[in-house]
């Protein structure tokens, strides 16, 4: 066992770190599952490494949420190879961003990843991928892969030197990662790799290993339940099938060679069949409104033989239309996963009716109810488990959410919460008890009360940093900013296509400028607004409480954990309040990201005082109340003197 003095790339430790290393290495070693709750502040991250070089006798495979988080990773096994020369590591990302023909193809880059995965596993079937040939043949890795692939080892292998490497020599960089993983102590990857089932299969097949092999950390772990949920949510429309239907009858007609006209022939008899069926349920279950509905006998009918050619003729009528491939793997997905996987018990299914071009279609989309299913049946297989987050709170949520508190988890779980390094006096909450985004109170007065109360802020509030304004849906941002008309500020709206490059450069730009975000989306968690090892956002406003949407599915999703633990308001707790707590903590997450940071969080909603005591006692359960206009420009001046002597003093 090494000494953690030996090889600590750093000359002091954070308040509670080595009892954060402690914990963690202890779980390593008695092969437990840690739940590890670790403000901001810390350092989790080396931490986290430091804990398993202690004594890294097992695989550590890392599991980030995003790209940012992965080359925190990144920076910190850098320090640590200059004090552990031989340790080993390299980083993965999705095959697709591991591709060398993506890297100089836009269309191959940008096609949805089941097309892709399925257009490279033909390409390489054919001998038509030169990267791949390069990399591979008949008794396994060519010797310049295998050269390479050492070169990069000893260097560190991160995706960046990958994938340069891949090209140049022309080897394939996935091939290349996946050898690395391999061979090497540290692995870091993204979620798929290990919480989606064909991704898991394969890789772990490819690099000779099993679950019961790994020590696996989870980072930024409270994006679990919702990754999971998200991960296994299905949706197939009969526009979709229409269109695809129409399109493969175009080029049948036209089509000369006999193995593409059976192909095709066997494609559009499926998808015809499919069509009809759910077109005709549709008609029958009609509903304005998002519906439950039961299609297992659609599917129980289905003839299994048209399945396989969807994916066949999606490969094949890629390079003349790829939007028809992308169609046929949606379709090909969504049938595919429901025969797979589908129960009546742990999955429902909706309907939703939508008219294009006044034409009547159908939506029919498949939900999980319980992320803790999946979960269990991974966290179990491996070796030794450590969810780590900054936002566990409240605790008791993803134990529920990701079955650790029954077994054969719980008696192998055990937590640890550590207090916030940082002073409590550096963040202050305010709550506005006049306004409301509860459904029956969404009136057109109500939003321009919001659109009044911004217009203040964006006026009288301290220029000493962004604001970050964060509202519950895409329908409310909406709503409120076509109130406000002109603002004081430079304002920067966040839409589905949104690169957080652009919003850096943006407050880079324009230090004091506003952000409008969406509760939940990619400018709301896992982003650092950091320059120069300061934050860049000094206010957050929570322009409404984020609960999720209330539709048939979270109504399905109360009753289901309604059965299971037999309490109503346990119901709610998991589906409703514990979501909208992690939305708010995350978002005002963004403000503190060093000690010398200050900020302060306004919501604008008086339901928060009903749900402070679910939220840390400090600051949360000591927010400070106000009412109206008059109260608010007091606040803001207050917020004024709190950053600026602050400021003043740095």
């Amino acid at each position: 066992m090494r000494r953690l003095e030996d090889f600590f790339p750093y000359s002091s430790f954070r308040p509670y770190q080595r009892r954060l290393i402690e914990f963690i290495y202890d779980i390593f070693l008695r092969e437990k599952i840690g739940l590890v709750y670790a403000p901001t502040g810390l350092g989790k991250t080396i931490s986290v490494l430091s804990a398993h070089l202690l004594d890294p006798e097992s695989k550590l495979f890392v599991l980030t949420r995003t790209r940012s988080q992965s080359k925190i990773y990144s920076r910190e096994l850098r320090k640590l190879k200059k004090n552990i020369p031989n340790v080993t590591y390299v980083f993965l990302r999705s095959k697709q961003e591991l591709c060398a023909l993506a890297h100089k193809s836009k269309k191959l880059s940008r096609i949805p990843y089941g097309v892709f995965i399925k257009i490279c596993e033909a390409l390489k079937r054919r001998g038509k991928c030169p990267y791949f040939k390069g990399s591979t043949y008949e008794e396994g890795y060519t010797p310049r892969h295998v050269n390479i692939s050492m070169r990069l080892l000893e260097r560190g292998a991160t995706v960046r030197r990958i994938v340069k490497a891949g090209i140049k020599r022309g080897l394939c960089p996935y091939e290349i990662a996946r050898y690395l993983s391999r061979i090497s102590n540290i692995v870091v990857g993204t979620y798929p790799y290990i919480f989606d089932d064909t991704t898991r299969e394969n890789f772990l097949t490819s690099i000779d290993a099993t679950l019961s092999d790994l020590r696996v950390v989870v980072d930024e772990a409270h994006n679990l339940p919702e990754f999971i949920l998200s991960h296994h949510a299905k949706k197939l429309s009969t526009r979709s099938l229409e269109v695809a239907y129409e399109e493969l009858r175009k080029i049948y007609v036209r089509t000369e060679e006999q193995n593409l006209a059976e192909i095709l022939d066997l494609a559009i008899g499926f998808i015809y069949t499919l069509l009809m069926d759910l077109r005709h349920r549709g008609q029958e279950e009609f509903s304005h409104r998002m519906r439950e509905i039961d299609i297992s006998d659609i599917f129980s009918a289905i003839d299994l033989r048209g399945l396989e050619p969807l994916a066949e003729a999606s490969y094949l009528l890629f390079n003349d239309n790829p939007y028809l491939s992308s169609l046929l793997l949606r379709i090909y997905d969504f049938a595919d996963y429901y025969m797979k996987y589908y129960v009546d018990e742990l999955y429902m299914t909706t309907l939703q009716t939508v008219y294009v071009g006044g034409k009547q279609h159908f939506i029919y989309q498949i939900n999980l109810l319980d992320p803790s299913e999946q979960a269990i049946r991974i966290l179990q297989q491996a070796k030794s488990v450590v969810l780590i987050s900054g936002s566990l709170h409240p605790l008791e949520y993803y134990r529920l959410s990701l079955g650790l508190n029954a077994e054969p988890l719980y008696s192998r779980t055990e937590a640890i919460v550590l207090p916030n390094p940082f002073s409590p006096k550096n963040l202050r909450v305010y709550v506005d008890t006049e306004l409301s985004t509860k459904y029956d109170e969404r009136t057109p007065q109500m939003f321009h009360t919001y659109a009044q109360r911004l217009r203040i802020i964006a006026t009288e509030a301290p220029r000493t940093g962004g604001i970050l304004v964060i509202f519950p849906s895409y329908s409310i941002l909406n709503s409120i900013s076509e109130l406000l008309g002109p603002l004081q500020r430079e304002v920067f709206v966040e839409t589905r296509k949104t690169k957080l490059s652009d919003v850096i450069r943006f407050l880079l730009q324009n230090p004091d400028g506003i952000i409008f975000a969406v509760a939940g989306g990619k400018l709301a968690e896992g982003i650092d607004y950091t320059h120069g090892g300061k934050t860049l956002i000094k206010i957050v406003v929570v322009a409404g409480l984020p609960f999720p949407e209330y539709n048939v599915y979270l109504i399905r999703r109360q009753e289901y954990y309604e059965r299971q633990f037999r309490d109503k308001n346990l119901a709610i707790f998991i589906t409703t309040i514990a979501p909208m707590i992690r939305r708010i903590l995350q978002a005002s997450g963004r403000l503190l990201r060093s000690e010398k940071d200050r900020g302060t969080v306004i919501i604008l909603d008086r339901r928060f005082g009903r749900y402070s005591p679910y939220f840390p006692r400090t600051p949360w359960q000591l927010y400070e109340p106000y009412r109206g206009i008059r109260q608010l420009r007091e606040i803001l001046n207050e917020i004024t003197r709190f950053l600026e002597t602050h400021q003043k003093r740095d």
